[in-house]
């Protein structure tokens, strides 16, 4: 992995981990929030392995990215697509009993 993508990654899973619940954005929004002038270098390869890197770490938390709004759809590249950053432990609180 290119150094650049690494950095940009465990920033932006920092980040990522960070929002508040119920948060949208995209990962190339969040990664621009962390290192904005990092982020202009980087080609479509590299934000693909961006979006993998930070996908497979973040999936390892008690966060959950959901991209619900985009199943069944053919839309654009990934990493543009929002999603919704889910707390699982305040989800869980926010259930009815």
């Amino acid at each position: 992995m290119k150094q650049i993508v690494k950095t940009i990654a465990d920033k932006t899973i920092e980040y990522i981990l960070s929002l508040p619940n119920g948060s949208n954005l995209t990962m190339f929004q969040a990664a621009k929030a962390v290192c904005p002038d990092e982020t202009e270098r980087l080609d479509e390869l590299d934000l693909y392995e961006l979006h993998s890197t930070v996908m497979e770490s973040v999936k390892k938390t008690d966060v959950v990215l959901g991209f619900s709004d985009h199943e069944y759809k053919f839309e654009g590249l990934f990493y543009n697509l929002d999603f919704y950053v889910y707390h699982k432990r305040l989800q869980e609180q926010m259930e009815p009993k």
